[in-house]
């Protein structure tokens, strides 16, 4: 009997999208670049809805011409009704791409980006290596480097957690970030961020608080040091006077204003969702939104704030 339910399961989920099932393979607008793609999907059409829906394998391709010559850009992953799943990689390579007003790109930018039920979920990692030259009266100029970045980042259904890691060379020299989230996407314990004067900026959190910043030198002799017990240890008690009638309106997270109102803004999560591949918004399927991450009409710092549930 178990058998019978299991088979007549599997008939009716094939009977609902197998026979169903169709291919796309033709052109697709790439909106980032205004120029036209090729992608291959397979699809089904909603009977409830009727809009069609992408499930099974994804692949996109683009070569770039006119002014995005020397550029060309793949995706490739998996949907299940609609939403992405499983491992997505997004590359976009570079050969001599741009012009001699602001030189030619050589190299790679690459995202290896896992997703279930349209949320990251699982490791991220963001690799990216580009040089420039320029052409000058019949010869190339040798090559010089432009970016050359890595970030690693973990997921649980949607929200950043565990470890994070971050190095960033440029023009401007090499910058470098670490620290740890909870479950909940809370920065824990210290975050360390190394400028490119050798500057370290150590933040020590605590119970979801900024509870002591520290700037120290590049010899490590302590510039600057800010502690912030006495404003801990009021959201302490309050917490235990409260209890769970009221929660904090404001907190350090990844979903934070405060992360653009204090020494805590992360030079590594900018680079991770800078890249237009993170959020390829005409591929679609539970690409994610980060809601007020960095939000910019806040215009006052990370207080305690109370306020009933």
């Amino acid at each position: 009997m178990k058998n019978l339910i299991i088979l007549v399961t599997i008939i009716l989920y094939n009977s609902s999208f197998g026979q169903n099932v169709k291919t796309y393979s033709g052109q697709i607008t790439d909106e980032g670049l205004n120029q036209i793609g090729k992608a291959v999907y397979t699809y089904y059409e909603d009977l409830d809805t009727r809009d069609y829906i992408k499930h099974g394998l994804f692949k996109y391709s683009f070569i770039g011409t006119g002014s995005q010559q020397g550029m060309t850009r793949t995706v490739s992953g998996k949907f299940v009704k609609g939403l992405k799943d499983g491992i997505w990689i997004f590359t976009t390579t570079y050969k001599d791409a741009g012009n001699n007003s602001a030189g030619y790109f050589t190299g790679t930018e690459t995202l290896i980006a896992n997703y279930k039920n349209g949320k990251a979920n699982g490791n991220w990692k963001t690799t990216i290596s580009i040089q420039n030259r320029f052409y000058y009266y019949g010869k190339w100029t040798p090559f010089k480097l432009l970016k050359l970045t890595t970030v690693n980042a973990n997921f649980r259904q949607g929200t950043m957690v565990g470890a994070f890691k971050a190095n960033i060379e440029d023009t401007y020299g090499k910058r470098s970030e670490v620290g740890n989230l909870d479950s909940n996407g809370y920065f824990i314990g210290t975050w360390k961020k190394t400028m490119v004067n050798g500057t370290v900026f150590e933040n020590t959190f605590k119970d979801k608080m900024l509870y002591e910043f520290i700037e120290r030198s590049s010899s490590g002799q302590v510039n600057r040091r800010e502690l912030n017990k006495e404003l801990y240890d009021s959201w302490i008690t309050a917490k235990k006077t409260f209890k769970d009638n009221f929660e904090l309106s404001y907190l350090f997270s990844t979903e934070s204003s405060c992360l653009r109102m204090t020494n805590v803004d992360s030079p590594g999560i900018e680079e991770l969702f800078s890249t237009e591949l993170s959020l390829y918004s005409n591929v679609g399927g539970g690409d994610l939104s980060f809601g007020d991450r960095y939000n910019s009409e806040a215009e006052f710092g990370c207080w305690i704030d109370l306020k009933k549930k």
